[in-house]
């Protein structure tokens, strides 16, 4: 915290959409803290920092589509830097956490394979009469999408990436960590890798990182479609009731939202996901599932429920102030019943009336 012992939270702000909601997460964070505690909440902003806003792939495809590979790459090469710099100076204001808008993949998943970054969500849903739930761990610090070493020429991309022992040590401590905090202490474990004689290898490194860890869990490394088959089908016909998911990257990025259709849980406009930042003391940095939003930006029309619960979890898990979220999400319910909401969920209102709505029915509650 600063001298004046104002709690402090980072935003970065990428493009699209991402200032308006840096805006909405910022306002509703610090008016509902000062009604509630009477005090200010500090923001780390990485535009004020920086300068500029990091570019979504729609942006770089829209200025920068005609030039090479190694051209678009230093610009990512910027974002980077600037973004590690940026946790660091976030860190040495004991910042409590951060709300990151979307920006594009090739910087993105560098910086998180460069920081050990490690996604966790808890999914919770009833099915059959079943109360079921998920502890998903998505791996963003080897495989596909973090990967070593990218060659671009024309009409050729070659990539190579690599998996580690040590890889699967980091990952299964924070399993083991949020498994405590959340309740799955001896929950069973799947593991999700697309592999084929690789599994073998696989296997051993997975072996040898559950040893070295300690890990009691049971655990099976599967393919992703046979795990896919587990949990859309077969979980709610075993005597399951909590399971944890650890998957590569790319393929989390289709199940994740496959199980929340699936089972009703909520949209992209309607979810979030905790990303966790190993080498920086674990710091939490949370962020919207539905992007950038590029073709509505700077209209004041973009959904802002799920950084509405970004703002909640903030306010309650970062800023302890009680009971933040079962609020958050009555007052949003109430907000869909009475169509206080934007065109895309059966309303009429823009961003800020959404907002202004919210902000008023808390001081009712």
């Amino acid at each position: 915290m600063t001298s004046d012992t104002r709690p402090v939270i980072g935003i970065i702000e990428g493009g699209g959409t991402g200032p308006e909601l840096a805006k909405v997460f910022q306002r509703v964070v610090s008016s509902i803290y000062n009604k509630e505690t009477g005090k200010k909440v500090e923001f780390l902003s990485f535009e004020k920092l920086f300068g500029y806003n990091p570019k979504t792939f729609w942006e770089l495809k829209k200025h920068y589509y005609t030039k090479p590979y190694s051209f678009v790459k230093k610009i990512c090469d910027k974002d980077v830097k600037n973004t590690l710099k940026y946790y660091d100076m976030l860190l040495s204001k004991n910042g409590l956490g951060l709300f990151r808008t979307a920006i594009n993949a090739e910087t993105l998943y560098r910086i998180r394979g460069e920081t050990k970054t490690i996604k966790v969500v808890p999914l919770k849903f009833k099915k059959n009469g079943k109360v079921i739930e998920i502890l998903f761990v998505r791996d963003q610090i080897q495989g596909y999408y973090t990967t070593e070493k990218i060659k671009a020429r024309k009409n050729v991309v070659e990539i190579s990436s690599k998996f580690s022992k040590k890889s699967f040590e980091l990952i299964l401590d924070l399993v083991q960590l949020k498994a405590r905090e959340l309740n799955f202490k001896d929950s069973p474990i799947l593991f999700l890798y697309k592999f084929h004689i690789m599994g073998i290898e696989l296997q051993k490194m997975i072996d040898g990182a559950a040893k070295k860890t300690q890990l009691k869990n049971e655990y099976l490394v599967m393919q992703p479609d046979s795990g896919a088959h587990y949990l859309l089908r077969d979980i709610y016909s075993k005597n399951v009731q909590k399971v944890i998911v650890v998957c590569g990257n790319e393929i989390g990025d289709f199940l994740l939202e496959a199980l929340i259709h699936y089972y009703d849980l909520g949209t992209k406009e309607t979810f979030f996901t905790s990303n966790f930042i190993s080498s920086k003391e674990g710091v939490e940095e949370l962020q919207t599932m539905h992007g950038s939003v590029d073709d509505i930006a700077g209209k004041g029309i973009v959904n802002p429920i799920a950084t509405l619960k970004i703002s909640a979890h903030a306010l309650e898990k970062w800023l302890k102030v009680p009971n933040a979220i079962i609020k958050m999400e009555k007052i949003i319910n109430e907000s869909t019943q009475t169509k206080n909401v934007t065109k895309d969920f059966g309303g009429d209102k823009g961003t800020d009336k959404v907002v202004d709505y919210i902000l008023d029915s808390w001081d009712e509650k």
